[in-house]
């Protein structure tokens, strides 16, 4: 496995396969991977050296669009919606 750089002050390995993901990450995958990265840096690599990140991002990312379905369904707000989002699905899954 080769590395493509390596941040030993937060504990962070960035692999070379990363960058080649099959789909790309939405919107609430991103913002999950950027609170891993940063709260919870143990987490994220131990998911990216089992070749799992990617397959959790977009199942956090499938959770939150269907979420934000059922709320837009049901008559809420965008705001009222990603406010919801945020504390349960970005930042509570881990």
């Amino acid at each position: 496995m080769k590395y493509n750089c390596t941040n030993r002050a937060n504990n962070i390995i960035y692999l070379d396969h990363h960058r080649n993901r099959k789909k790309p990450l939405g919107r609430y995958a991103k913002l999950h991977q950027t609170f891993l990265r940063t709260h919870h840096p143990n987490f994220y690599n131990s998911l990216l050296a089992l070749s799992k990140l990617d397959e959790w991002l977009h199942t956090i990312d499938e959770i939150a669009n269907n979420r934000f379905e059922v709320g837009k369904s049901v008559g809420y707000s965008q705001t009222e919606i990603e406010n919801t989002l945020f504390t349960e699905v970005i930042y509570n899954l881990r």
